[in-house]
């Protein structure tokens, strides 16, 4: 147990090992409270003596999404373990966790916001022990509100990302007591929480409380972006069979727990939950904003195959059509199609056109030619969803005076393809390349927190153990000075390549990536591509 005495009282919270030394961890923190769809408040009635030694509590949600994703994640074993030990929050209350090295002193922060589609997941299924021991950095992971209760739009909009603000405000008014600087604060995050980044980076209600942001894998452009207030009242009156004459506050409330989390886990990957343009969290698409100077220091990046494997393979209706056993044509073209219809709809009457566009396109250095329609597939879903955002970003940001750093994870994991470093982990499918979700690996340092935090008998390489030395190092150097280290993409359009040995590229050099963020914009700028319709393909 180690203790803290701060102005909001003495905290009672634990030691963790990591190598040869140690963190101190104050968990499950209070920060927030709220009445359900209404903003929040900041929490501030602590007792004399706070317990900060159970993880914080993950916002209600439905497990099923997570055990199919656990099957491919190192980091079950953490995640599990999180939710048997943090439970469920009670409805109402807002939690936080912290790590610091031993006697910290005016160290940088670094603010996590976790991913999982706005409707799962939570600050307790990941331990940044690791990055805080190596790197002397103090790291906050916060929860916020999921789902219809963080992003329905009713007496207010976006109250998940409002939750996230009032974290930033408590850290601003507190973290000096945890040893943090508040004058040098970074917030970072993965997939959803990637495009929480990107939408306070563009957010009026958060200027001034944060200095640098890193956005993973995610941005404002993936397709559960923002849509205008009326167009999401309408798809959560749609998903949850709203009658006219209910308010759809006390639509939501009235449902069973249980049915409205099968409602939200029936929808993953295809929204509603996320962030809407409300006009006043986020007022005005980020790429509508040319007129504006970017003034915080911005890294983005993403994975080489962000759609190869955790976020489709993992979904029944993908494996239902033969997707690891490799698609047929005719099925490729029935499943390419049916999500053009959902995606973007005014696509339809071109859909033969975009397949034929999609097979050109992605039939390129393709890893598993035996399995070419499920990889391509999989490679077009992924930068559709994910992978083209933090380049399109990179572009605005930079035309907008910013300084940004872009990078791009291309080592794949061991354990991904071979059954000696996987442990009882499902191996990936044969064209996975760095997956969704493989940057978090190296940059939390899982690789020297195997048995404690890694499933089984995952095993890293060396390789990777110094992959993931490199990649913390760059975070922590970034959130320290605004420098991770490379050259910006501003004049040069740098891109730096994570592998066994890090590289140095320019976006246009790869004519084949050129291509692809082409059939991005052909498809992105139809006008209904945010448009949601609830869609059953088999």
């Amino acid at each position: 147990m180690v203790y803290l005495k701060s102005k909001l009282g003495s905290f009672f919270g634990k030691s963790l090992k990591v190598k040869n030394g140690h963190v101190e961890a104050f968990l499950g923190i209070k920060y927030g409270k709220y009445e359900p769809f209404h903003p929040p408040e900041i929490f501030s009635e602590y007792s004399s003596e706070i317990d900060a030694s159970k993880p914080a509590p993950f916002f209600p949600q439905n497990l099923v999404p997570t055990q199919f994703m656990v099957t491919y994640l190192p980091w079950k074993k953490s995640l599990i373990r999180g939710f048997k030990s943090a439970g469920y929050a009670e409805i109402g209350d807002l939690h936080m966790n912290i790590f610091r090295p031993p006697d910290a002193s005016h160290k940088p922060v670094m603010v996590w916001i976790h991913g999982g589609g706005f409707y799962i997941g939570g600050a307790s299924q990941f331990d940044p022990s690791a990055l805080v021991h190596f790197e002397e950095v103090v790291v906050v992971a916060i929860n916020y509100r999921l789902g219809a209760h963080g992003f329905a739009p009713e007496e207010t909009a976006n109250n998940g990302i409002r939750d996230q603000i009032l974290a930033l405000e408590w850290i601003q008014q507190n973290i000096a007591e945890f040893g943090g600087d508040a004058n040098n604060v970074t917030i970072f995050g993965e997939s959803a929480g990637g495009m929480s980044v990107d939408t306070l980076v563009h957010s009026p209600l958060a200027e001034g409380l944060f200095r640098k942001a890193i956005s993973q894998s995610g941005t404002l452009y993936s397709k559960i972006a923002p849509c205008d207030l009326l167009q999401a009242k309408d798809q959560y009156r749609e998903v949850l069979k709203q009658p006219d004459e209910v308010e759809l506050k006390d639509h939501i409330i009235t449902l069973k727990q249980a049915d409205f989390s099968r409602a939200e886990a029936s929808l993953f990957g295809r929204g509603p939950f996320g962030p809407v343009l409300d006009y006043d969290v986020l007022p005005v698409l980020p790429e509508d904003m040319t007129d504006e100077k970017a003034t915080v220091p911005y890294m983005l990046g993403r994975c080489s195959g962000e759609g190869d494997a955790l976020l489709t393979a993992t979904i029944p209706m993908y494996l239902k059509c033969g997707l690891l056993e490799g698609f047929s044509k005719e099925m490729f073209e029935m499943v390419v199609a049916g999500t053009i219809q959902r995606l973007a709809p005014s696509c339809e009457h071109e859909s033969d056109l975009f397949i034929e566009k999609i097979i050109e396109t992605y039939s390129h250095q393709l890893r598993c030619p035996e399995k070419m329609y499920s990889e391509i597939f999989c490679r077009w879903w992924g930068d559709l969803m994910l992978g083209i955002g933090p380049l399109k970003r990179a572009e605005e940001y930079a035309e907008r005076g910013g300084d940004v750093f872009q990078y791009e994870l291309q080592l794949i994991p061991k354990h991904s393809h071979d059954r000696n470093f996987a442990g009882n982990l499902n191996l990936k499918p044969e064209w996975s390349r760095s997956d969704h979700c493989d940057d978090t690996l190296y940059m939390f340092g899982v690789p020297f927190l195997a048995g404690k935090y890694a499933q089984g008998d995952v095993r890293f390489t060396a390789e990777e153990e110094n992959l993931s030395r490199r990649m913390m190092k760059a975070w922590a150097d970034f959130a320290r000075s605004g420098d991770p280290g490379w050259e910006k993409y501003n004049e040069n359009k740098e891109i730096k390549f994570f592998d066994e040995e890090d590289l140095m590229g320019r976006f246009g050099d790869d004519e084949n990536l050129l291509e692809r963020v082409k059939l991005f914009d052909q498809m992105y700028k139809k006008p209904d591509v945010h448009s949601f319709k609830l869609y059953s393909q088999i």
